[in-house]
């Protein structure tokens, strides 16, 4: 099961974040802030995410989409959150990730990302990210 993300645009129709814009981000994410950075960043994160659900799926993101260093952080910072899903195993080339946490370190990676370095279609969910809409 691939992973990706539904947000609402302004004009209310839902937007969905493909793995493979999702990988950029993350790529986006680790060549701005660092492999460390990213991993505190995503430990930071998921240990601030409020759970409003019991039960939630999980997806994966994959080597190809992330790439090893984004991959590697993303799975420590997991890790350091408490939030590794180790009953799936360790693969090499993929993360698994609740999607809960996956759409809230997208929102949180999206808002961290200077303006100027995230892809024109993502403009405007970063400013409604920024006004709180």
């Amino acid at each position: 099961m691939e992973t990706a993300t539904q947000e609402r645009g302004a004009s209310g129709v839902s937007m969905k974040i493909s793995p493979l814009l999702e990988g950029q981000l993350w790529q986006l994410a680790v060549t701005t802030l660092g492999a460390q950075g990213l991993e505190q960043f995503v430990t930071e994160r998921i240990k601030s995410h409020v759970k409003t659900r019991a039960v939630n799926m999980y997806g994966f993101l994959h080597i190809e989409w992330l790439g090893q260093a984004a991959l590697e952080a993303l799975r420590k910072g997991q890790r350091r959150a408490g939030a590794e899903l180790a009953f799936l195993g360790e693969d090499p080339s993929r993360v698994a990730i609740l999607h809960c946490h996956s759409s809230h370190l997208l929102r949180g990676i999206v808002q961290t990302l200077p303006p100027e370095l995230l892809p024109v279609n993502l403009i405007e969910w970063r400013m409604q990210l920024d006004l709180g809409l």
